[in-house]
């Protein structure tokens, strides 16, 4: 067995080799990025002194994408079609994801399917503008992301009929 001296970016570690010759050294990197690896053995009366050197890099999370659809205007009492995709890298869809739906300060959720699909109907109570955020805090694995778009709601006011009965 070998002592050997493992150095990742300035910081020393130490490993032993197996009897086979291998060993195993282990690294908890705390940020993303590439890396410079060293491992040095200082030789013995037999064999001369060696060092090797590779890179690896270190993946932090990766950016996501909400696509938030255009959302009609509506009457209001109807339903306002909230929708949209949540994807990351080069389009691929992040399944089965709670996502944040924001209308004018209060929150709902609605879950992306295997598609990364989401849909929230939501009943209109206030008419004028209405906003409408859409987000996903993140996690270790994926960066937070947000979209925005807005939505009238027109008001649909009492219509009063006035019949005039004669001769009653």
């Amino acid at each position: 067995r070998s002592h050997l001296k493992l150095d990742v970016d300035g910081d020393s570690y130490y490993a032993e080799t197996h009897d086979d010759g291998f060993y195993i050294g282990e690294y908890i990197a705390e940020t993303p990025g590439t890396k410079t690896v060293t491992v040095s053995w200082a030789g013995n009366t037999k064999y001369a002194p060696t060092t090797s050197k590779t890179t690896f890099h270190i993946q932090g999370p990766k950016q996501t994408y909400i696509v938030l659809n255009n959302i009609k205007d509506v009457n209001s009492s109807e339903y306002a079609i909230i929708s949209g995709y949540y994807y990351y890298d080069q389009n691929k869809p992040l399944k089965q994801t709670t996502m944040a739906i924001n209308i004018n300060g209060t929150n709902y959720y609605a879950k992306t399917n295997n598609n990364g699909y989401f849909t929230y109907n939501y009943k209109t109570t206030n008419p004028g503008t209405n906003k409408v955020t859409v987000s996903y805090a993140g996690t270790d694995k994926f960066l937070p992301a947000t979209a925005t778009k807005t939505f009238n709601v027109k008001y649909r006011g009492l219509f009063y009929t006035y019949i005039k009965l004669n001769n009653i």
